[in-house]
């Protein structure tokens, strides 16, 4: 939900389903990935089924701003939630206010009422 939060107007529909796609594949670290060929294509394949089944659509610049807020996130949440992560290369400066985890049924009430706004109720989960 926080990387919606940082994204202009328009975007935020698309930052909320950033990584919805990790719901059907594993989340696999970024390096690993890169040795994988294949998994980079069925995850786009993912996502694009994802972004059309609720209208999303995103140009280069776009998917560059969701990249950026997805770093801030990042750096934000390994600061707060990780511990040392002073090798991970992370170059995005984090939010000021700190995270706070959330009760998993608070966090999924706040996404389900984000996707309600973002998609006008147009759509159900």
């Amino acid at each position: 939900m926080r990387v919606s939060w940082l994204l202009p107007s328009g975007l935020e529909l698309a930052g909320l389903l950033h990584d919805t796609n990790e719901a059907y594949l594993p989340d696999i670290p970024r390096p690993v990935k890169e040795l994988i060929p294949d998994y980079k294509r069925v995850e786009n394949l993912m996502e694009e089924a994802i972004n059309n089944k609720y209208g999303v659509s995103t140009n280069e610049e776009d998917k560059r701003n969701i990249k950026r807020a997805d770093k801030v996130m990042l750096a934000t949440e390994a600061r707060d939630l990780m511990g040392d992560t002073t090798d991970w290369g992370l170059t995005e400066i984090p939010l000021l206010r700190p995270i706070k985890p959330l009760p998993i049924d608070v966090a999924r009430w706040m996404f389900l009422k984000a996707f309600e706004s973002y998609t006008k109720g147009g759509h159900h989960v």
